[in-house]
């Protein structure tokens, strides 16, 4: 097998053909792969896996999920388990929040203030990508991370993810909020949600602010 110039697996010069070049070649198309919702994307990844295709940053996987907010479907992993909303990377961070310590809490709200996106005279557009880590509670927990804002937000549906006693898993969202020309400035509300006190919450929260 070689390598073309678009990086997908091609028959070499000496190869006969067969089905299984096709198969190859099909495999090593990166194109975005359409899935319901973050439990068949996490089962995508498991199955790729067993046909050896691994996530990397020479080997991106691209996904398109149906239940996220409008403009937010196309996610790409470079691991595997951490993913980031392609709309989100337009225009320059404004404003960048890392929790810098765990804290136990059965839900709790992280509030960026209006003041992190001034009032300007055209609208604009807010992304938000939320990524991070959540549970090692004593028992088993569900955890689940959202977001709000001074305006309606735009996010996709919030998926409860469920930790294993004394272990952590990934806690992921998206979304964005549109804030209107002349209008005073907006702020945003990342909520975390656990259905048992004493859960630990990981998070790091990037805000991408364009013009619309």
């Amino acid at each position: 097998m070689a390598t073309d110039a678009r990086g997908h697996t091609v028959p070499a010069s000496t190869d006969h053909p067969s089905r299984a070049d096709l198969l190859n070649l099909a495999l090593s198309i990166r194109d975005a792969i359409p899935v319901a919702n973050v439990t068949a994307r996490a089962a995508l990844i498991v199955t790729l896996s067993g046909l050896g295709i691994t996530a990397s940053t020479s080997n991106p996987i691209m996904v398109f999920r149906a239940d996220a907010g409008d403009g937010l479907e196309l996610e790409v992993t470079t691991d595997g388990s951490t993913w980031r909303t392609i709309g989100a990377n337009m225009g320059t961070p404004v404003v960048t929040f890392t929790s810098a310590n765990a804290s136990s809490v059965a839900s709790g709200v992280i509030v960026v203030p209006s003041t992190a996106f001034p009032a300007v005279s055209h609208a604009t557009r807010v992304f938000v990508q939320v990524t991070g880590q959540a549970g090692f509670n004593a028992a088993a927990v569900d955890v689940a991370v959202s977001i709000g804002g001074s305006y309606a937000v735009t996010q996709g549906a919030v998926q409860v993810v469920p930790a294993p006693a004394a272990k952590y898993v990934s806690v992921s969202q998206s979304g964005y909020m549109d804030i209107p020309a002349g209008s005073a400035s907006g702020a945003i509300n990342i909520a975390s949600s656990s259905s048992a006190g004493g859960c630990y919450y990981r998070l790091s929260v990037v805000f991408t602010r364009v013009n619309i």
